[in-house]
């Protein structure tokens, strides 16, 4: 039960992420939860996590989450994700160029008893994404 619970606040999450809902997105979260998916400069508390959400919601209008793949045994969540959007706003510190992205990464997450998010981890290749934004050139191919 408890794995199934946790499954679907996970789901619920990227459910309010999809639809630009802060306060969906709040109500996934621990009051203490920590968001180890933050840059450490930026803060990694839950006040942190929605602060940088909205940002990137302003930012990316069309910001869009796919799940992949979830697989969830316990008080853990992992998934597999497809981020999609356009760059109309800036996003921390980088002005918006008009250029859509398409990001592939994971997330992983820990659970309350409550079911809601203590901890999460994000993996992706933020290389690609600024490459993707013009923010750092593209790889060249020599030969």
């Amino acid at each position: 039960m408890r794995t199934t619970s946790n499954r679907q606040t996970m789901l619920r999450l990227y459910e309010a992420i999809n639809q630009h809902d802060i306060d969906a997105v709040d109500q996934c979260l621990a009051e203490d939860n920590v968001a180890h998916c933050m840059p450490v400069e930026l803060g990694q508390t839950r006040e942190d996590y929605l602060r940088f959400m909205q940002s990137a919601f302003e930012a990316f209008p069309d910001f869009h989450i796919e799940v992949l793949d979830v697989v969830a045994e316990g008080g853990r969540v992992a998934a597999r994700f497809r981020n999609t959007g356009t760059h109309e706003g800036e996003f921390m510190g980088i002005p918006g160029s008009g250029r859509p992205f398409t990001l592939e990464g994971s997330d992983f997450f820990h659970f309350d008893d409550q079911a809601r998010i203590a901890a999460h981890w994000a993996h992706a290749d933020n290389l690609e994404f600024m490459q993707q934004l013009g923010v750092l050139p593209e790889p060249t191919s020599s030969g």
